[in-house]
């Protein structure tokens, strides 16, 4: 399942990942993402400019995949 998630909502060790390695990058979309017998994951809708990138990170904020 994929839930939306508010920036209030997302992890702060998520969001310090993201902001160090991605800076200059904002926050359009977060989504969290449950698969069964799975870790749950945060996809992360990253924009610059007009560009927007993905990026997907465990709960410790290990970055997973990204499309930056």
């Amino acid at each position: 399942t994929e839930t939306d998630l508010i920036p209030s909502e997302v992890p702060a060790v998520i969001i310090r990942t993201v902001e160090g390695a991605f800076p200059g990058r904002s926050l359009s979309r977060t989504l969290l993402i449950n698969e069964s017998g799975k870790e749950q994951i945060y996809r992360l809708f990253l924009k610059k400019g007009r560009q927007i990138s993905t990026v997907d990170l465990n709960t410790q904020g290990v970055i997973l995949i990204n499309t930056i």
